[in-house]
């Protein structure tokens, strides 16, 4: 690996502990302000919906026109993806935290998406899990079982406990797919996958703020402060814009492997300090213990990708089966997601062949010489 790709990596890499950072600062606030009794998804929707609409108002009349809001037309599909993806992930944070999960769960709860996204990969394509990735499955289930601790699920006042906590691993799957999206939107900018994102996020939140789903209180408030509502949506277009546009930065040069691992780590981090600090609530040893089992099963995964022994293997031509173009597309995505959460790539590249094996080789057909 060249230096200028170690830069690349690394640069990512602190995109992306700062992304987790905001992210996660995102999470907590909406807990102050919920609990505060403001409109958090109004005002989160009309955040996103300025962000989305002030980059495109920017980039048309200041920068490069529509242009400079472009992509290859097979990334399209890529680039709603990643706005979807995001989106999906906030709301599922957001309404795991409303439900009463703590925020420190919550980030502990997204560690599995290293583990979907590996399974989805390896099971499509029918290749084997290894001794590693079923460890780093076990650690997994064990620590979500005693995050959300199923003995209080059922006691009252945890009725719907089993709700928040569902939404927690939700937020974390929607995580894994996200960082997917994103690499696979290389000719896309940044600020077209933050358009994508904002807009996205913009409506959906105020879909659910005219839902029962949330209780999105009145803007009596906002009325009564409009000083403190300024100063609300300010804070978050400032979070929001910084921390998608820092993880798009961050994962389209960082691999979905590291990406996902350093915003899991970020997220518990940021999660537990803001839960002790600012809520108090202080974590018990079986949630400590679960955190640490998720994390534990990160750095397995990680530790799975260990480079596989090259082997040579001869195959005819004729033995190789056509597939429809839909199979290729979906085995070429498998592919995609297994080389970046589970395999990776071999430490030497196979070596070419010489030039000499790449010409036409003479071949004797009765008494005519041909070339094969």
């Amino acid at each position: 690996m060249s230096w200028q790709a170690v830069l690349q990596q690394t640069a990512g890499a602190a995109a992306i502990v700062l992304s987790g950072i905001l992210v996660n600062g995102n999470t907590v606030l909406s807990r102050i302000i919920t609990d505060a009794g403001w409109p958090y998804f109004r005002l989160m929707g009309t955040a996103s919906l300025c962000i989305a609409g002030t980059i495109m108002l920017v980039q048309v009349t200041c920068r490069d026109g529509w242009d400079g809001l472009g992509c290859k037309q097979e990334e399209i599909k890529w680039v709603i993806g990643r706005g979807l993806t995001g989106t999906l992930q906030f709301v599922f944070a957001v309404l795991a935290a409303v439900a009463g999960v703590g925020l420190g769960d919550i980030g502990a709860l997204s560690s599995v998406n290293t583990v979907v996204a590996a399974v989805l990969g390896r099971y499509i394509l029918g290749e084997r899990l290894g001794p590693l990735h079923v460890g780093a499955m076990l650690f997994s289930i064990a620590g979500a079982v005693l995050i959300s601790d199923p003995a209080k699920m059922g006691s009252q006042g945890h009725a719907f406990a089993w709700l928040g906590y569902s939404l927690a691993l939700l937020s974390g799957v929607s995580f894994g797919l996200m960082f997917i999206c994103t690499r696979k939107s290389r000719s896309a900018s940044t600020m077209l996958l933050t358009v994508s994102a904002m807009s996205q996020r913009g409506m959906v939140c105020w879909i659910l703020a005219g839902t029962p789903a949330v209780n999105d209180f009145s803007y009596a408030k906002v009325v009564l402060k409009p000083g403190r509502a300024v100063g609300f949506l300010g804070l978050l277009i400032a979070i929001t814009f910084s921390g998608n546009a820092l993880a798009s930065v961050g994962a389209k040069r960082c691999p979905a492997a590291i990406s996902a691992t350093l915003m899991t780590a970020v997220s518990m981090g940021v999660g537990y300090g803001a839960q002790i600090v600012i809520i108090h609530q202080i974590p018990n040893t079986f949630t400590i213990t679960g955190a640490m089992l998720m994390l534990l099963s990160v750095v397995t995964m990680a530790t799975a990708r260990l480079p596989a022994p090259s082997a040579s293997v001869s195959v005819e031509l004729s033995e190789v089966p056509q597939t429809p173009s839909s199979v290729r597309s979906a085995l070429s995505l498998a592919s995609f997601v297994a080389s970046e959460y589970a395999e990776r790539q071999q430490a030497e590249a196979m070596p070419a062949a010489p030039a000499s094996e790449l010409r036409p080789r003479p071949v004797t057909v009765g008494g005519a010489q041909a070339y094969a």
